[in-house]
């Protein structure tokens, strides 16, 4: 528990040093930094930061109730989001964007990456577990659920 409390903590540090630097390349004038895709990421980093923090200290119960719908709400975006932070930080890198150039891009891109290979792990997994489902026809997980009854 205080594992995951650390690294919730560590991300949400991370995902608000991700809109500062954003922010800060328009306040600096940095116009080969504008791009749709900062906005994006930009505005879909804050709102999914409110939604962690709010789901883990705030209110989990509340959110818990509705995350049939926020979830895939979510998951896309958050697809999106790591598509979209790949193709921006590729194309400052390409258009050797000097007034974007920091460790808060490169801070950006590793968590990307990491979000990606977060993804791709959760969707094998999905995979996995419906080829378990598909081969033992669900028996598998009815006796599962009859051996914690007793």
């Amino acid at each position: 528990m205080i594992v995951a409390g650390l690294i919730s903590l560590t991300l949400s540090v991370l995902y608000v040093l991700n809109v500062y630097y954003l922010y800060s390349l328009e306040q600096k004038g940095c116009e080969c930094a504008m791009d749709f895709r900062r906005v994006y990421i930009m505005v879909f980093t804050a709102i999914f930061l409110v939604y962690s923090i709010t789901l883990h200290w705030f209110a989990p119960k509340i959110l818990l109730n509705y995350i049939q719908y926020i979830l895939p709400v979510v998951l896309v975006g958050g697809i999106v989001n790591v598509v979209y932070t790949l193709q921006y930080v590729a194309k400052l890198k390409a258009t050797n964007c000097k007034c974007s150039e920091s460790v808060y891009r490169d801070v950006m891109e590793t968590l990307a990456i990491v979000n990606a290979v977060t993804y791709g792990i959760t969707f094998l997994m999905a995979l996995a577990s419906l080829e378990v489902i598909a081969r033992t026809g669900g028996s598998m997980f009815s006796k599962m659920s009859r051996s914690r009854k007793h």
